[in-house]
């Protein structure tokens, strides 16, 4: 008598279940936005297939689909081990160039699953010593407190640069054009924004202490309100009256040498009130907590 391998049997019950049941079929019925029609075996047309722009949708989203597939199928990785059957099932992920994630598992013929190990690769990192890690991460952290330094200094020495061309401009011996002088302005302003920035950013890195950025803050608001009432009087000294300086501002005398003068520090005067509203926002934002 010839024994029957046992793999035989496991396809022969299998068969002989799925020819018992094959006499009771149940339709099961896809997915739809709206009700189907009157009988269970027909559609009506909105049923959440494509509405027949099987095209447009192949052409749109085809490619990328076909690209994940791919990929799954690259990460995973099956084979069969052991006397009891076991399907071992790696899969391996790549997020960059230095971190590698792979998962073992197997699952028996039972359907028992089974986690084997978790390895994640850092491109060496995991065999550093606690001090060579330290040291690491202690140069990862003076790298970054450098560049904010020097973002502070580059953005602060260009605010500088911006506010002497502006009061270079209120002295010109011959009158620019209103455009020229409105774009000067908006670089002082944009100038001024990326340098408070920039010290919020040393903040957020730890690169200056809170203490530090107030005192910045304070001596900037200090600066700017000085630079403020300079340029109020330079307009007072060479417009005379208020009035005259406000109806100067707005052009009701013409480019002259004596009305550029005018315009031009009252717009420098504007332009600092402007700074100094937002070095305040930003100083209060920063004690708040905000950012």
């Amino acid at each position: 008598m010839t024994a029957t391998p046992w793999w035989t049997c496991a396809s022969t019950t299998s068969t002989s279940s799925q020819t018992s049941t094959s006499t009771t079929p149940t339709q099961l019925l896809p997915p739809t936005h709206d009700p189907p029609a009157g009988e269970e075996s027909s559609f009506i047309e909105y049923d959440g297939i494509s509405n027949g722009n099987d095209a447009v949708i192949e052409e749109t989203y085809g490619t990328h689909f076909d690209q994940i597939q791919n990929d799954a199928a690259d990460a995973v990785v099956t084979y069969w081990i052991g006397w009891w059957p076991e399907l071992h099932v790696d899969v391996t992920k790549s997020y960059s160039a230095d971190v590698q994630i792979t998962v073992r598992s197997k699952i028996d013929i039972l359907g028992s699953c089974t986690i084997e190990s978790i390895d994640v690769q850092l491109a060496g990192l995991e065999d550093l010593t606690e001090e060579e890690a330290d040291v690491m991460v202690q140069t990862q952290q003076q790298n970054t407190n450098q560049f904010a330094k020097d973002m502070v200094a580059f953005w602060g020495y260009a605010v500088m640069l911006a506010f002497f061309v502006l009061g270079i401009t209120t002295m010109l011996p011959t009158p620019i054009a209103d455009g020229p002088l409105a774009s000067i302005c908006v670089i002082v302003g944009f100038t001024y924004f990326f340098y408070c920035w920039t010290l919020v950013y040393a903040l957020r890195h730890s690169a200056l202490t809170q203490e530090q950025i107030s005192d910045t803050f304070i001596t900037q608001s200090l600066s700017l309100l000085l630079a403020a009432l300079t340029f109020f009087l330079g307009a007072r000294w060479a417009g005379g009256s208020f009035g005259r300086v406000l109806g100067e501002f707005g052009g009701n005398y013409g480019i002259t040498k004596k009305g550029f003068a005018i315009r031009s520090n009252m717009a420098a005067f504007i332009t600092c009130l402007l700074c100094l509203l937002m070095t305040l926002g930003i100083w209060h934002g920063v004690n708040m907590g905000w950012w």
